[in-house]
């Protein structure tokens, strides 16, 4: 274990005569993705898309759900004003 911490210590030659070669400039530019990461990118994508088209759907429940309470509130409106008017009437 000696050995090893003075090899490291003794002015880096350790570590240069035991290092890899620099990876291609391409790669480190981000030109290659992994089969992996590319894969999770389209799952995040499709998930996307169908996140979208459930907002879609639940945008029109909630306009289809407006619309009927409007109409209810007026059907209720014209049902208390005309019985407020027939009890007015005796």
């Amino acid at each position: 274990m000696e050995e090893r911490t003075e090899a490291l210590s003794s002015n880096g030659i350790y570590l240069a005569a035991n290092t890899p070669p620099a990876s291609p400039m391409d790669f480190q530019q981000g030109g290659h993705q992994s089969r992996q990461k590319e894969r999770g990118h389209k799952h995040v994508r499709c998930e996307k898309a169908a996140a979208y088209r459930r907002i879609k759907v639940l945008e029109a429940e909630l306009e289809n759900c407006k619309k009927k309470a409007e109409r209810l509130k007026t059907r209720l409106f014209a049902m208390v004003s005309h019985i407020t008017s027939y009890l007015n009437t005796e």
